[in-house]
Formats: structure tokens, C-alpha cells, sequence
């Protein structure tokens, strides 16, 4: 697991995928994951297909247990638009989506002997968190005891926010009222075994019509 895990970090991590998509905010960028999707590897495209538990179905994806994977498909959804259309595509709705290891890096697994000794690429405890809005609002983070409030433009922004252990929830506001609402895995300070694969989720809030 120990082995595996530290191989994972790389490939996904939410900072790879914020570096070389989001960030970059350009349609060429999405050919790393179009391209993705096209590859046997069963590991890296659980990132990309819609599979809430990909070790139903493929053994070698069960230990460590790999953790919902549906912020990194659907907030790629917009970009690989983008790419096909050769245009951005216009923000219609808020959304939110979420990125983030279940346990800090530096945790110490009571009931594995395999740690994690090499670490490839960005290894943080930091939640990443992009944001697609119609208008101006203020997000809300709760993690942990931790509670941090920070304005976000309208359009796509991305942040980046440490993370404290225990319950992780996400609100955004705008004009004082809360327009939507995210509730993550909790993230644990005492853990049985070593995992570095991320967790992510997104939320949706109506759409709405030109002018409104």
C-alpha cells in the first residue's frame, strides 16, 4: 500500500490537475485528459469515469480504497467542452468541486507497515477548491475546528486552503444568503492504514437565464 500510494500521489493529485487544466484555464490542456480515457490503466482513469467505487470492479483498486472521484469527471466535463468547441463555454449555473487527501501527510498508520517513504511531485495538507460562478459570492470553508472566509470573482477561480482534521463542509454565499452547500469525507488524524488517494465531490446550483 505504502509503495503504491506514494506512485499515486503523483498522477492524482489535485495540484497536478489544477497545474495542468484548470489553472491554465486553455482547451489544448485537456488533451492530457482526453487522452487519459483512452488508456487500459484502470488506476489513472478512475479519476475520469463515472465510477463511485472503482474496486467493485477491478481487484487491484481495493487496498488502499480508492474515494469518490466525481469532482475531477464532472469539473472536467467543462474543459473537455471547451476543447471539442474551440470556445469557452458560458457559466449558466454556480458550481463547486473539491479536492483533498483523507488524512494528513505526515500521519502515522497504527496497523501498516508499509509507509509511504517517497513522495513524487506536491504533497500538502491543503484542501483545492474551484469555483464556477455566475456572480461574485464568498466561500465558506469549515474544516476541521478551522472556519475561513474568502471572495471569489465571478467566472473560474481556484484556492487553495489548509486543511485541519476532522468534518470538511463548503458554503458559498452571496448577499449574505447560501446559495449552495458541500459536505466532504471527514478528514482523520489517526488512520489504520496508509492512503493517499484523494477524495472529491461537487455541488450544482440551478440554472439560470441570460439576464438573470
Amino acid at each position: 500500500a505504502g509503495g503504491a500510494s506514494a506512485k499515486a500521489e503523483k498522477a492524482c493529485a489535485p495540484g497536478w490537475f489544477h497545474r495542468n487544466i484548470a489553472q491554465r484555464c486553455g482547451p489544448h490542456n485537456m488533451s492530457d485528459i482526453v487522452s487519459s480515457k483512452k488508456r487500459p490503466s484502470t488506476t489513472g482513469t478512475s479519476y475520469v469515469c463515472p465510477v463511485e467505487n472503482p474496486g467493485r470492479y477491478f481487484a487491484e483498486l481495493l487496498t488502499p480504497p480508492r474515494h469518490c472521484h466525481a469532482g475531477y469527471l464532472e469539473l472536467s466535463k467543462y474543459f473537455i467542452t471547451w476543447y471539442k468547441t474551440g470556445r469557452q463555454p458560458p457559466i449558466d449555473r454556480d458550481s463547486l468541486f473539491y479536492f483533498y487527501r483523507p488524512h494528513p501527510k505526515d500521519a502515522v498508520a497504527a496497523h501498516d507497515d508499509r509507509p509511504v517513504t517517497r513522495r513524487i511531485g506536491e504533497v500538502s495538507d491543503t484542501l483545492y477548491l474551484t469555483t464556477l460562478l455566475t456572480a461574485p459570492a464568498e466561500l465558506c470553508v469549515y474544516s476541521g475546528e478551522n472556519q475561513t472566509r474568502h471572495p471569489v470573482a465571478a467566472g473560474i477561480q481556484h484556492l487553495r486552503v489548509p486543511f485541519a482534521c476532522g468534518p470538511q463542509r463548503f458554503e458559498l454565499l452571496r448577499h449574505g444568503e447560501r446559495i449552495l452547500t458541500a459536505q466532504g469525507e471527514p478528514i482523520d488524524a489517526k488512520i489504520e492504514r496508509y492512503d493517499f488517494f484523494t477524495t472529491s465531490g461537487f455541488v450544482y446550483g440551478p440554472v439560470t437565464s441570460p439576464g438573470q
